[in-house]
């Protein structure tokens, strides 16, 4: 039988079937309380240094492969019979490599996928050759290639970006260069067209051997900004009533579509795709495989995900089974709660002294945010927000440090058929974040 451990990652902890999961941390680790306080004592494993030149846990923790190397990781999981270990994002060929050295499972798209299809050019000529509806395109490898871009308003994206970091607005074909000079960008570059009045979408597909199953619709709520820079504040699920059934429709044949593909390049495990809708029409735009800003949330209502529970699925796919059922469709979901990502309040703040909040769960009030406690259970109330970071309490901001998030249960954006905008209780909410942290 598979037994199951996580580096603290929040699909395990929102999970449904907590009981049956491991988890990985370390002493005085900033989430260590949220662990104590949700798994069964004989189920939370501490790491220890191999020795004393090894840095500070707290350093190690940052990459998965400094923690095999540098604790007692391996011995840990052989002596709790611990089979599969998933990881927070991406894989490597060294984590693969240890892991079949020791006869473990990686709960993770293969490193291969993982690098080829998070690319933005290869996933454009991936949607390009199996004539997947996306936006118009150029591949921009030499100055003749900008010369000879086509349209007006245009997307710029460095290919192995992520999140809104590496993607740009330009007007004309001309301002590209100076782009790449102030941004110091090489090439290649993907460059397509601006999709106006059109709302960005995200869907994630878990993808077996054969089956597939879809998870509901959220809003990607990007704006931009006076430098014509894409801001990403976060996710807003979205009631699946609130789409045309004709929109539906094309929405599952194109992932259908776009699964069968994958599953035929052998790819297995959980894929990210955001696309965009206009006037009755799909762009397909970018695929994350691996776990990310929505999979906590999915994880932690059953009803995003036909009513299943998210990490038994993903752990069957990932280790080459099947799974449970096959649900090639999006499901119908009420559930419009927010994930708002922290990274946007601080892309101006660089070197700025900020004093972390205390990951758990909060009750909102008048003036800003109460402590409930680290007990996941609070959260079964519609009104808690769960306030996540992995930083120490004061840190100074830097923008490869990713600041963490606050998930509420209820929308914060207006969302009107090709436009959203925060709603006043979305400012409202956006106010006391910053006081949280003491923003002005």
């Amino acid at each position: 039988m598979s037994k199951i451990a996580s580096f603290e990652s929040l699909e395990c902890l929102m999970s449904q079937n907590l009981k049956d999961l491991s988890v990985i941390s370390f002493v005085n680790s900033p989430c260590a309380l949220l662990s104590q306080a949700n798994y069964k004592r004989e189920n939370i494993f501490f790491l220890d240094k191999k020795s004393e030149s090894t840095p500070d846990l707290q350093e190690v923790w940052k990459d998965e492969k400094n923690i095999i190397n540098e604790t007692n990781l391996t011995d840990i999981l052989r002596k709790n019979n611990i089979t599969d270990v998933i990881i927070d994002t991406v894989s490597s060929p060294e984590i693969e490599n240890w892991a079949e050295k020791n006869n473990l499972n990686i709960i993770a798209p293969k490193w291969k996928f993982q690098k080829e299809i998070e690319n933005k050019i290869f996933f454009d000529e991936f949607l390009t050759t199996n004539n997947i509806s996306s936006p118009s395109s150029w591949i921009l490898r030499t100055e003749t290639d900008v010369e000879n871009v086509e349209r007006r308003l245009l997307i710029v994206q460095v290919p192995e970006s992520n999140g809104s970091s590496g993607t740009f607005l330009v007007k004309e074909p001309q301002e590209i260069k100076m782009l790449m000079k102030e941004h110091d960008l090489t090439y290649p570059l993907l460059c397509r067209e601006y999709i106006d009045h059109a709302n960005t979408l995200g869907v994630s597909v878990l993808i077996g051997k054969k089956n597939m199953i879809f998870s509901a619709l959220r809003t990607q709520a990007y704006f931009l900004n006076d430098k014509g820079e894409s801001k990403y504040f976060g996710i807003q699920w979205t009631k699946t009533s609130s789409f045309d059934e004709s929109i539906l429709e094309k929405i599952n044949q194109n992932l259908l579509k776009i699964g069968q593909n994958f599953q035929a390049m052998g790819f297995r495990g959980i894929a990210n795709f955001d696309f965009m809708v206009r006037r009755g029409e799909i762009y397909f735009i970018e695929c994350n495989p691996r776990l990310g800003g929505a999979t906590p949330q999915i994880s932690a209502r059953e009803e995003l995900l036909h009513g299943l529970t998210f990490v038994e699925e993903f752990a069957k796919c990932c280790r080459g089974e099947e799974l449970s059922v096959n649900r090639p469709f999006i499901p119908k979901s009420n559930y419009e709660g927010f994930n708002l990502d922290f990274d946007v309040l601080f892309h101006e703040r660089e070197g700025t002294s900020v004093k972390m909040p205390r990951p758990g769960f909060y009750r909102e009030i008048t003036k800003g945010f109460s402590f409930i406690s680290e007990n996941r259970h609070e959260f079964e109330d519609e009104k808690t927000i769960f306030i996540y970071n992995f930083l120490p309490r004061e840190i100074k901001v830097d923008r490869d440090i990713f600041m963490g998030f606050a998930m509420t249960h209820n929308p914060l954006l207006n969302l009107e058929e090709n436009t959203y905008s925060f709603s006043e209780r979305g400012k409202d909410f956006l106010k006391k974040i910053k006081t949280l942290f003491l923003l002005s």
